[in-house]
C-alpha cells in the first residue's frame, strides 16, 4: 500500500516512475479491495479466536478445523501475484459464517441467562444452622408446586 502511495505522489509531482511501480499501481483499487477484505476475514477470525470460550470452543470445533484448515494456502504459499480473488471470497464466506455461528451463540446465551434472571424463584429457603433431611426438602417443593 505505500507503494501505491508513492506512486501516486510520484505522479503528483510528475516524477518519473519505474514500469514495475506503474504496472502495479494500475491495479491500486484492486489490492485495495483485497486488503480491505483480508482486514475483515483477520478481524473476524481473531474475534473468534479471542471471544470463544473454552466450553464453547468444542461446540464448533468442526468448523474451526475446517476454516483453519481453508486458510492455509492464504498463510502459507499464496502470494499477491496469485489470482486470489477466488480464495479471498470462498475464505470470507467460510469465516463469515463460523463468525455468525459464534455471534449467534453468544446472543443464545445471553438471552437464556437474561431469562433465567427474570424467573428467579427461590425454592427452598436453606437454614443455615441444620442440615436439611430429603423428606422436608420435598414437602416443601411439593407444597410450592
Amino acid at each position: 500500500m505505500r507503494l501505491l502511495k508513492e506512486v501516486k505522489y510520484f505522479k503528483q509531482f510528475n516524477l518519473e516512475v519505474p514500469d514495475e511501480s506503474l504496472q502495479i499501481y494500475t491495479k491500486a483499487d484492486h489490492y485495495r479491495e483485497h486488503v480491505w477484505t483480508l482486514d475483515e476475514i483477520v478481524f473476524m477470525y481473531n474475534r473468534i479466536q479471542r471471544e470463544l470460550h473454552k466450553v464453547e470452543r468444542p461446540l464448533i470445533l468442526a468448523q474451526i478445523v475446517k476454516m483453519d484448515q481453508d486458510l492455509e494456502p492464504g498463510i502459507n504459499s499464496l502470494t499477491w501475484q496469485n489470482d486470489i480473488s477466488s480464495f479471498l471470497k470462498s475464505s470470507k464466506t467460510k469465516v463469515d459464517k463460523v463468525y455468525k455461528t459464534m455471534l449467534t451463540m453468544k446472543h443464545n446465551l445471553e438471552s437464556i441467562t437474561e431469562r433465567l434472571k427474570s424467573k428467579r424463584v427461590i425454592i427452598y429457603e436453606r437454614n443455615k444452622t441444620k442440615t436439611i433431611r430429603y423428606e422436608e426438602l420435598q414437602q416443601a417443593l411439593d407444597t410450592q408446586y
